[in-house]
């Protein structure tokens, strides 16, 4: 499987129309939208666009609006489990990040972790990729628990405009591709555990 993550769009449709237009070269099969896209139904349709089975969690600057027409489309997986191919989605978004942990910790029982996809708004507190503007953390002390107690294999996040990055947490793959809004994107390759950063200019 290969994942094509992309977020904090917010209204930029220019960036989504070029990433439309180079899908043919990305060759993923699922695209992974971590939120703050902020716009509705025009920015939707961009999205389908590009292709691949869709999973959505809204940002903090979403609305129940836009949550609600991903969820119409079988899209957001915010505080839910999705089973595809061989491994299991777990979505936390912005909107509640409370409420989104305690649906999940309803339902991780049975959860195989190394296995475990976690798309997240929020990224997990003092890592490479939560650095804000002040040279501050700014992730989630929650998520950075969660994280360190389930060892999930991979964790996508953004939010944090400025620290676009790849690190570890434990075993533990955390990336935070940058806002699409700045041309940012990453590629994930969750077999072999790895993530590429890119900008739209790299895709020849």
């Amino acid at each position: 499987m290969i994942v094509l993550q992309i977020g904090d769009i917010h209204c930029d449709k220019k960036n989504l129309k070029r990433l439309a237009s180079l899908k043919e070269r990305l060759r993923h099969d699922l695209l992974a939208v971590h939120g703050d896209v902020e716009c509705g139904e025009d920015l939707l349709n961009l999205v389908e666009e590009i292709g691949g089975e869709i999973l959505f969690v809204p940002g903090n600057m979403d609305d129940e609006y836009v949550a609600r027409l991903y969820s119409e489309k079988g899209y957001n997986i915010d505080g839910e489990i999705r089973e595809i191919k061989d491994y299991i989605f777990i979505g936390l978004g912005g909107l509640d990040l409370d409420l989104s942990l305690r649906k999940i910790n309803e339902k991780i029982l049975r959860i195989d972790f190394s296995k475990t996809i976690v798309l997240s708004h929020y990224p997990p507190y003092n890592t490479k990729t939560d650095i804000a503007w002040n040279r501050r953390h700014i992730g989630s002390q929650r998520l950075r628990d969660f994280v360190e107690r389930f060892q999930p294999k991979i964790f996508l996040h953004g939010h944090v405009h400025e620290s676009p990055g790849i690190d570890f947490l434990g075993r533990t793959l955390v990336v935070n591709p940058g806002p699409l809004k700045n041309g940012r994107l990453a590629i994930i390759y969750p077999d072999e555990n790895k993530a590429d950063l890119l900008r739209l200019e790299d895709i020849k």
